[in-house]
């Protein structure tokens, strides 16, 4: 076993744990919300939002998707879906944000 992948695993994975899955609100009227297999950082107009982390599978994808973007819509707050290199998505997921996504935020 290589010790310099299984050290990359181990921090990658902390990393995972105290940045994404036990986010702390990063202002004082902050929020993080765990809700429908997403977790997600709300802060009030002008701040940063964003979907931190996502545990979505091809089948639910669409609508968690489709509650996220009306959620923050709801709000009158624009939002990110926070990806990282080390957790890519599966080749499936992008296809689905991209509907969701108002014409004039969409990359091409």
């Amino acid at each position: 076993m290589d010790t310099t992948t299984d050290q990359a695993r181990q921090l990658l994975a902390e990393f995972d744990r105290r940045i994404r899955l036990e986010a702390r609100p990063e202002g004082p009227d902050d929020t993080v919300e765990r809700v429908d297999g997403v977790i997600r950082h709300c802060s009030p107009a002008g701040g940063w939002n964003a979907v931190i982390w996502s545990d979505l599978d091809e089948q639910g994808a669409d609508a968690a998707i489709a509650a996220q973007v009306r959620h923050f819509t709801g709000l009158g707050q624009d939002f990110e879906w926070k990806l990282y290199a080390t957790t890519a998505p599966p080749t499936w997921l992008p296809g689905c944000w991209r509907p969701a996504s108002p014409p004039s935020r969409r990359r091409r």
